[in-house]
């Protein structure tokens, strides 16, 4: 749902755009089309423990949802997605991030230029929001391996039980 999300904000937008799609036959987690725009959170789910919250894009919605029903203090987080995200978009994030305590980024890609250092550099100019941020992402050890999306994550550190979670 979040691709025709993405694909009708492209269409009615048009200028150049990268779209970088998952092609394990990710789950559906929205129930109906969502209305996206760049650089705003998507809530997938709303949490018990407003602490915190999970914040991801693309394939790892599905990750995050694992946790969700495995019942621990990880269950009890907020979920929130950002399909779009770009240059223009980073100076929005600072009043979303001010929302929580902790954000729990979690994405499919290495740090080095993903979702995690792009939300780094959107609060680079408010310190006290920097040490909010948590990176879930692959690690380096993935880098020349080839298998499917499950398997990289699990090579690359990012499942389940291995990621940040709330104190």
């Amino acid at each position: 749902m979040e691709v025709r999300g993405c694909m009708r904000y492209l269409i009615n937008n048009p200028q150049p755009s990268y779209l970088r799609l998952g092609k394990a036959g990710e789950k559906c987690i929205h129930a109906s089309v969502p209305v996206v725009s760049p650089g705003k959170w998507l809530t997938v789910r709303q949490g018990k423990n407003q602490y915190g919250t999970y914040l991801s894009t693309g394939a790892t919605l599905e990750l995050i949802d694992q946790i969700r029903i495995d019942g621990s203090n990880q269950a009890n987080l907020s979920h929130y997605s950002m399909p779009l995200w770009s240059m223009k978009s980073k100076q929005l994030q600072p009043a979303q991030i001010e929302m929580f305590e902790e954000i729990f980024t979690v994405e499919d890609h290495l740090i080095d230029g993903g979702f995690g250092s792009w939300l780094l550099e959107a609060s680079s100019q408010r310190p006290d929001l920097l040490l909010k941020i948590k990176i879930n992402a692959l690690g380096e050890q993935v880098c020349g391996l080839v298998g499917t999306q499950a398997t990289l994550n699990k090579v690359g550190g990012l499942s389940p039980d291995a990621l940040s979670s709330p104190k």
